[in-house]
């Protein structure tokens, strides 16, 4: 009676482990829901124009930085806009990826801030 009693146990166990776990998914993706664009970092459509955009920063290269402006491939967009994050950043201050209304664009890590983070004027 004892190997099915710490059957019956371990059965438990993993059972609390699983509701645990799954309560914790759902939690995650609520407070999910309520990241948004910061609006003070420049987001890019693809990874590389987001390193080529940092890069042209570093060397102050201006015309460079110019030109991703103007060919739209980076832009700064407006506070408080709802996101999906789709690819979170593995250490703080890396990149981050996320949708907008189905556009992915890639961020410094630091543009997405839970809403109640932002202060209005």
């Amino acid at each position: 009676m004892k190997i099915r009693s710490r059957s019956v146990k371990a059965k438990k166990s993993l059972s609390r482990l699983f509701l645990s776990v799954a309560c914790a998914v759902f939690t995650i993706q609520t407070v999910a829901g309520d990241l948004v664009t910061e609006g003070k970092y420049y987001v890019c459509l693809s990874e590389q124009w987001l390193e080529d955009f940092t890069a042209f920063a570093v060397e102050k290269a201006f015309a460079s930085i110019k030109a991703c402006l103007a060919g739209d491939k980076c832009l700064v967009l407006r506070p408080n806009l709802p996101v999906t994050v789709t690819d979170d950043p593995a250490l703080l201050g890396t990149r981050t990826a996320f949708t907008i209304r189905g556009i992915r664009f890639y961020a410094p890590s630091e543009e997405i801030v839970r809403r109640s983070s932002i202060v209005r004027p």
